[in-house]
């Protein structure tokens, strides 16, 4: 049973959708084509439906970048500018697109006013372990040859998608590549082995998650062929040093709390500059909900990040 006591200090829009949340519960045979496909169009749908909650008007445009295919996402607030944010989507690695995804990036467009480019990596199991941080290397270093300065991108990941994103910097820095001007981690999913003291400790308080097992899945699903101890695929395992300063956003009820903790610690160690907020009630990535008024502070506080990183 899920402990739904939630804290009265945290907003109404709050209190009233983990209120009527419902947990994800579905336990997916990740090597049947068939119930991946199903599972992939329920769920997309049901992210999709949150752009239903926006109230101003906003642009997504496929384009693609050295053959990867990405969307940019953008709003009337955008400015014409050299400066780009880069977005690896979250969905435990099976999961999400850029427009079933994006509620966060459309907020996070108006909020910086900056575009937003999604990158719609390939998914497993169909596309295992490196075939997803691959397309991510691929369209950075091309967005870095053709288009932008390296210092003028921030790279965003959202869940997996965050766990992800660390990997593509551990690969630039690791190849001598310039690296992004920051990087932003939401909820981020980096230990695929699963040893995070949060696991158990907020499995029962956890807001978004009736199974974790499901999740344990995507993992394997993710990299069969591979050690989940790889610093790619689990980065809470790598050395942080030499990379742009970091922002972590992170919800208190969240299981894999434990994450963001060791990647804030992780980077202390390596003098990499991290700033971690840690949301007191929220759940996994609450950024999504555009009607949470938390989620507006909480985009605000990564337009501050974003704007003093492009503006050294």
């Amino acid at each position: 049973m899920k402990n739904r006591r939630l804290p009265t200090y945290i907003s109404p829009e709050a209190q009233a959708y983990y209120a009527e949340a419902v947990p994800v519960s579905h336990n997916v045979d990740v090597t049947d084509p068939k119930a991946v496909a199903a599972f992939r169009n329920e769920t997309h749908a049901h992210w999709a439906s949150t752009l239903e909650a926006i109230d101003y008007p906003f642009y997504l445009q496929e384009e693609y970048v050295s053959g990867v295919r990405c969307v940019r996402i953008t709003t009337e607030r955008t400015l014409k500018t050299d400066r780009l944010i880069v977005l690896l989507h979250g969905g435990a690695y099976v999961l999400g697109t850029p427009e079933a995804n994006a509620s966060s990036a459309i907020a996070l467009a108006e909020a910086t006013g900056l575009p937003v480019l999604s990158v719609d990596y390939r998914l497993a199991p169909e596309h295992p372990f490196p075939a997803g941080l691959n397309d991510a290397i691929t369209a950075f270093k091309a967005l870095a040859r053709e288009k932008y300065n390296a210092k003028n991108m921030i790279l965003l990941g959202e869940s997996a998608g965050a766990g992800l994103a660390l990997s593509l910097c551990l690969t630039l820095r690791d190849d001598g590549h310039p690296l992004p001007g920051g990087l932003v981690l939401i909820s981020p999913w980096a230990d695929l082995e699963q040893h995070g003291d949060s696991l158990t400790t907020l499995i029962d308080a956890d807001l978004d998650f009736a199974n974790p097992e499901a999740l344990y899945d995507c993992a394997t699903a993710y990299a069969p062929l591979a050690s989940l101890s790889d610093p790619l695929i689990s980065p809470v395992n790598a050395s942080l040093h030499h990379l742009p300063p970091m922002l972590i956003h992170v919800g208190a009820r969240e299981m894999l709390l434990s994450d963001s903790l060791r990647l804030a610690s992780n980077a202390r160690e390596a003098n990499t500059p991290v700033e971690l907020d840690v949301w007191d009630g929220m759940g996994h990535l609450f950024h999504a909900f555009p009607n949470l008024p938390e989620a507006g502070k909480a985009y605000r506080r990564i337009d501050r990040f974003i704007k003093e990183r492009l503006c050294q």
